[in-house]
Formats: C-alpha cells, structure tokens, sequence
C-alpha cells in the first residue's frame, strides 16, 4: 500500500500525516489519520480544502498517494523553502515547467481563490496555481513519477 510508504516518509520529514479521503474509504486506512473530504466529487480540490477546514495551520504538504519515489529531503526542503505569501510552494520535475499541485505546500491565502474556483465549478488545482505567484522547486523528474498502474510499476523499478 503506496500510502503507508509514503506515510512513512512524511513521518520520517517530520510531518504528521492525515490521509483526505471520502467517507467510505475510511474504513481502508486502518491505524491512520484520517479526515474525510466535506467537498464531495470535486477530486484533490475537496481534499485541499477539506485539510484546511479540519486545522488551524497556516500551512499544509499535500502529498498525492501515487508518488513513491518522493525523497524525505525533497519533504523537508518543500516545507522549508516555503514562501508563506504566496498561495503554494510546488514540486515541478526537472524536465518540466508545470507546477505539481499534489506534491506542495498550500499556504491559508489559498483558500480564497480556491473556494471562488470551487463556487464557479472549476476544480483544477492547475488553473488555480497557473492563475496566482507560487514558488517552484525543481527536482529530479523520478521523484514525481505518478504510480497508478502495474505497467506504472514497471516503469519506476526500471528507473
């Protein structure tokens, strides 16, 4: 199971990790942390905004459950080179120049443009990122390969 691995090593970063998920899915992460979405049928959007409702930090890592080959250092860097005045602080691959929403900070000054998305039906963590300043940190692609299937598997052991 990739979200134990990746428990692990938010754990291990220091984090305290709290698995976004829907309500029928709770039952499927024994022993966790967990918070169940209270937007339904919006995708990682509900989860974001779910994880702000349920604390008062002014800072999150949101960290998608199909990212194996993230590194605890890249974790801890994420957190630290956060810029707290901007809305997110995100991981992009060395081979690319597009943000990825599921491997950042989200700062509080997020949740206006995201509720406003939300509202207008538009659930794309992406737009919301492309359309405000963010920080990128650069890794190595292999950190942010995305594991959702056996041939997906394949691939990263190959890497």
């Amino acid at each position: 199971m990739l979200w134990v691995i990746l428990s692990e090593k938010a754990i291990k970063a220091g984090f305290q990790p709290v698995i976004s998920c829907r309500s029928d899915q709770v039952k499927d992460f024994k022993n966790a942390r967990t918070i169940v979405d209270a937007y339904s049928d919006i995708g990682p959007m509900g989860g974001v905004l779910s994880s702000f409702e349920s604390t008062n930090k002014d800072s999150i890592l949101v960290l998608s459950c199909d990212v194996p080959n993230i590194n605890t250092e890249t974790l801890i860097k994420l957190w630290d080179e956060n810029n707290p005045t901007l809305i997110a602080t995100c991981a992009k691959a060395n081979t690319s120049e597009f943000p990825e929403p599921l491997v950042a900070v989200w700062n509080r000054s997020a949740l206006r443009p995201l509720l406003g998305a939300q509202s207008d039906g538009d659930y794309s963590l992406m737009k919301t990122l492309n359309s405000h300043p963010i920080t990128k940190m650069t890794v190595e692609s292999n950190e942010l390969a995305n594991l959702n299937t056996i041939d997906d598997l394949k691939s990263i052991r190959e890497l």
